[in-house]
């Protein structure tokens, strides 16, 4: 190529990169506004489940001390990881991923899988 025919392929190739850049822009800038709307409002969720506590039960007592009735919508107590048995946690493990014992791999989604 000659000279003259180089930097007019240049600036031919400047301008239309601009322009696609102009018409992509739109999209792109959408895209990044409903991502921002939807990461507030899956924030705003996730604080008012974390700000509310658990139902838990209640236990009714004589004057003693003696339990005498248990109140509860849910019957739910706290515990710690270690309180809860490895069955459950393979249970759980087995029915979000089940290849998770048989082979090893990784799956990415495991809810999409069924």
């Amino acid at each position: 190529m000659r000279p003259g025919r180089f930097s007019r392929f240049l600036t031919l190739c400047v301008l239309a990169g601009v322009l696609v850049a102009g018409i992509a822009a739109p999209a792109a800038l959408g895209a990044g506004l409903v991502s921002n709307q939807v990461s507030d409002s899956v924030d705003a969720v996730t604080a008012d489940l974390a700000s509310v506590a658990p139902p838990l039960a209640t236990t009714v007592t004589d004057r003693d001390g003696k339990p005498i009735a248990t109140l509860y919508e849910q019957y739910r107590l706290p515990v710690t990881a270690r309180q809860i048995a490895t069955t459950l946690k393979a249970a759980i493990i087995a029915v979000e991923d089940r290849g998770f014992y048989d082979e090893a791999r990784w799956t990415p989604a495991p809810s999409c899988e069924r």
